[in-house]
């Protein structure tokens, strides 16, 4: 399955030169330049990273920095920076000082193990609920993960997890906060794992089993 990235970053010498860096690596590359262009990307295509020009992010997404930041948090991110003087790249958020070793680095191991995602285009809340979370039907309130949902939608939410999940299985829940203690099944459709990227770890979660009661309790508590 061939590697997909989206590069923010306006035209100019800047992107050029980042495109010409990815040279030789097996690597589909798309370009936005606002954050209206990352968004319609993000939603209509499947990513396994971005890669960020710090002046456009500074610049052009100034107006929208939280939303592009929210964004930002569920891929692995390489954030760029083209000095027009020296002629150089530097790569801010990979701790590397050698250009070539930090694309590779990025491209070919942080975005290879990264499932390609897309983002939701619906309302999505951050909000704390508490949360009881197993990998079976049959929730233990004692033995299973004590954890929190940090942000939610009518159809889905992202849980923080500590612990080893794969894309495709079911995860059920309790939210503590609902009246309907029922567990909720979801699927999960995406992962970050600990210390996998600069991003908290946990799992992105479709609802499959939820009563409309608890659909609408959520709702009326998050306000969406």
């Amino acid at each position: 399955m061939s590697i997909r990235v989206l590069l923010i970053c306006r035209e100019g010498i800047a992107r050029q030169k980042y495109l010409d860096a990815c040279k030789g690596f097996e690597v589909l590359i798309d370009i936005a330049s606002t954050y209206q262009e990352l968004l319609d990307s993000a939603v209509n295509n499947p990513y396994n990273g971005m890669m960020v020009d710090i002046p456009t992010k500074l610049k052009s997404l100034s107006m929208d920095k939280e939303s592009a930041s929210k964004i930002f948090d569920l891929f692995p991110i390489l954030q760029l920076i083209y000095n027009e003087n020296s002629g150089q790249i530097r790569t801010i958020s990979s701790g590397q000082t050698n250009t070539l070793e930090a694309f590779e680095n990025f491209i070919t191991r942080r975005c290879n193990s990264f499932k390609a995602r897309t983002i939701r285009s619906e309302r999505r809340k951050a909000v704390v609920f508490n949360v009881i979370l197993s990998k079976g039907k049959d929730v233990n309130h004692e033995d299973d993960e004590k954890t929190v949902i940090m942000n939610i939608s009518k159809r889905g939410c992202f849980i923080f997890s500590n612990h080893k999940w794969e894309a495709g299985p079911d995860a059920w829940f309790i939210i503590k906060e609902l009246t309907d203690q029922t567990p909720i099944r979801g699927q999960v459709k995406w992962k970050i794992d600990w210390g996998q990227e600069m991003s908290v770890p946990g799992i992105g979660i479709q609802f499959m089993d939820i009563s409309d009661g608890q659909v609408k309790e959520i709702c009326a508590i998050s306000r969406l």
